[in-house]
């Protein structure tokens, strides 16, 4: 595949900020475009993204060299790009620049082929072939630096195995807080952020609606300012079912110690821990720090890398997230990505932003194709 024109180009991303959006032109006349996201609490280790207008700049620099030039896989295309930076952390070129080039090529090969991009996607990560929707950790309230009150934990969720069960919940908890006379106001990803509530009290009334219904946090702890936790009374008094970012990015021995203590109990998650990058993957595995990893092909930066990533994932028995960022746009490829992948979970907030319904609407869509295949 050849690449005879791009189109980088500015919009906005949920929170009101630039990001990035890139439309490319094969030789063979197929179009596909990619839109990058961006994190508000983010990982030290991440690849590094440029401001918006720079990565035009450097979009236009790349072209300059892949222009013409034959690709045989997203492999290989994705190698020229992390050549052409040049750099660990994609520095040079931006790694929203890299990435909006190699989701852009990605589908643009699933056009070629023909075929669904998740089924293409199952295909180029050598995955097993048995396609099938994830579970959801569909947001209900949320805090810290993606709310405005006084929850500090940034993501409470409801592990669902449908939309219909999360939008239900989600319904369930927004007339309960209007009984209450409680704020529905909403923060960076949809959920419920109201000022009256504390941790404990959020998690009691998702206890409350649902008590069958198990419970994921974010702690997020790197961009948290509260004090510490008592995780053993935490998870003896709540029905959690996983906490991802219980300590900071780089406190390994911690995490060790949180993931040997309750592993059997909870399954402890990596996120800033771990960046969607291979090598702090595999440190996590080696050190028992994790039972699960949260993926976000913005971290690192290619769809080759987060294929490794997750493939390195699963070769160790962790349970595979794919997750959004907190500054989204419409684009829906991580939906692709996570039934491609055969990831066991995805977050993509709370069912009530369009940004995050672009990604619910597609799994729809995805469930609808596969049901059809299936009978």
């Amino acid at each position: 595949m050849r690449i005879s024109n791009i189109k980088p180009r500015k919009i906005l991303d949920s929170r009101g900020f630039w990001t990035l959006e890139t439309t490319i032109t094969t030789s063979e006349g197929i179009v596909a475009f990619a839109s990058v996201p961006s994190g508000t609490s983010t990982g030290k280790s991440e690849a590094l993204a440029l401001q918006a207008y720079e990565a035009v700049s450097a979009t236009e620099e790349i072209f300059l060299d892949i222009a013409g030039k034959e690709f045989d896989s997203q492999l290989d295309f994705d190698n020229e790009l992390i050549a052409q930076d040049g750099t660990s952390n994609k520095a040079k070129l931006g790694a929203n620049s890299i990435l909006a080039l190699s989701v852009a090529f990605c589908r643009a090969q699933a056009k070629s082929k023909n075929i669904p991009l998740y089924k293409h996607i199952n295909e180029i990560g050598y995955f097993s072939g048995a396609l099938a929707l994830p579970k959801l950790m569909m947001l209900m309230f949320e805090g810290g630096k993606h709310g405005s009150g006084s929850i500090d934990f940034q993501e409470l969720m409801y592990v669902t195995e449908s939309v219909d069960e999360g939008v239900l919940l989600y319904q369930k908890i927004k007339n309960h807080l209007e009984d209450e006379h409680l704020s529905t106001q909403v923060g960076l990803e949809g959920a419920f952020s109201p000022r009256e509530l504390t941790n404990v009290k959020a998690l009691k009334i998702m206890s409350r609606i649902s008590p069958i219904t198990p419970i994921s946090l974010d702690i997020a702890q790197s961009s948290r300012t509260g004090r510490g936790i008592d995780f053993a009374k935490l998870f003896n008094d709540h029905k959690l079912f996983s906490v991802e970012d219980p300590y900071g990015e780089e406190a390994w021995s911690d995490w060790t110690s949180i993931n040997k203590l309750y592993q059997s109990k909870v399954m402890v998650v990596g996120d800033d821990l771990t960046t969607t990058n291979p090598t702090r993957i595999q440190r996590a595995i080696d050190e028992n720090c994790i039972s699960g990893v949260i993926i976000k092909p913005n971290q690192i930066g290619t769809v080759s890398e987060t294929l490794t990533a997750i493939n390195l994932a699963k070769s160790a028995g962790l349970a595979v997230i794919v997750s959004h960022r907190s500054g989204e746009t419409n684009d829906d490829f991580i939906a692709d990505l996570a039934v491609g992948a055969e990831a066991n979970y995805v977050k993509f907030g709370a069912p009530s932003r369009g940004e995050r319904v672009a990604k619910y609407n597609r799994l729809i869509t995805i469930q609808g194709e596969l049901f059809q295949t299936i009978a």
